[in-house]
C-alpha cells in the first residue's frame, strides 16, 4: 500500500531520504546510523567502497553482519555495477 500512496505525495528523492533514514541496519535505523557505528563518520563522508557497504546491509542485515566476507562481497559487486552503470552515461 505504501508503495502506492508515497508517490503521490512524496517526490523520489524524499522517498529515497525516508527509505535512508528508516531502513533497517542490524542493529537500528538508517543507513547514517550504521555509517556512524560501522566507519566512525557521516555518510557525507564515506568511501566510494564504504557507502557501497553502508548499501549493501540493507539487503539482508543480520545475514551480512555474521559474514563480513558476503557483505563485502556485495559491496564490491554494488560498487563495480554503479560503475559500470555511470560510464555508459
Amino acid at each position: 500500500m505504501l508503495s502506492r500512496l508515497l508517490p503521490l505525495h512524496l517526490d523520489r528523492s524524499r522517498i529515497y531520504g525516508l527509505y535512508c533514514t528508516m531502513s533497517y541496519n542490524g542493529r537500528g535505523q538508517g543507513l547514517n546510523d550504521f555509517a556512524r557505528r560501522e566507519f566512525g563518520k557521516p555518510l557525507s563522508a564515506l568511501t566510494p567502497m564504504q557507502a557501497a557497504t553502508t548499501v549493501a546491509i540493507t539487503r539482508a542485515p543480520s545475514s551480512y553482519l555474521r559474514d563480513r566476507g558476503r557483505l563485502e562481497q556485495r559491496a564490491r559487486w554494488l560498487l563495480e555495477n554503479t560503475e559500470n552503470s555511470a560510464s555508459g552515461l
